[in-house]
């Protein structure tokens, strides 16, 4: 199976999208593609399971820093960077800890959950479902609203799908 089409099935795209997926050598024209065909929903599930686990974090992290965030998403955030700037073991079991204490239910729980899971390959589809929910929830407060918020989210990240490797 190629390797976008495999993403988009594993993130229970639309069968919109599916459909709408060209057969394409870049993961960029793949999210591009979907944005284009007016499923963003759909273009912002692949992306989050296309990117690299540190890519993804850091995307999710800088578009927290542009929301004010109440003490907890704060304390959610500072865990998910505490990961991306030195991910060890440690650094994933406490923003573990932190997403379950939280039963991720705020963005600063999914923020940790979106760390805490881009750690591991074997759960690399629930850290793209945290960075879709951490995303999701962020646009849902944005002041120019959700779908201008959303969709600027995924444009503003198409250039990291660069970093993807071409698929065969």
């Amino acid at each position: 199976m190629h390797p976008i089409h495999d993403a988009a099935v594993r993130m229970a795209l639309t069968p919109a999208a599916l459909s709408a997926l060209a057969p394409t050598s870049s993961a960029r024209a793949a999210v591009s593609n979907l944005l284009e065909h007016q499923l963003a929903d759909d273009a912002l599930k692949l992306q989050a399971h296309l990117l690299q686990p540190g890519y993804a974090v850091a995307w999710v992290c800088g578009r927290a820093r542009r929301h004010i965030l109440d003490a907890s998403d704060q304390q959610g955030l500072a865990l998910a960077e505490a990961w991306l700037r030195d991910p060890l073991d440690t650094h994933r079991q406490q923003a573990l800890d932190f997403a379950v204490s939280h039963r991720c239910a705020t963005i600063g729980a999914w923020l940790a959950a979106t760390a805490a899971w881009s750690a591991e390959d074997a759960t690399r589809v629930q850290a793209a479902h945290a960075v879709v929910a951490t995303l999701t929830r962020l646009a849902a407060i944005a002041p120019e609203g959700f779908v201008p918020a959303r969709d600027a989210c995924i444009r503003d990240a198409l250039g990291l799908l660069d970093t993807v490797a071409p698929s065969p």
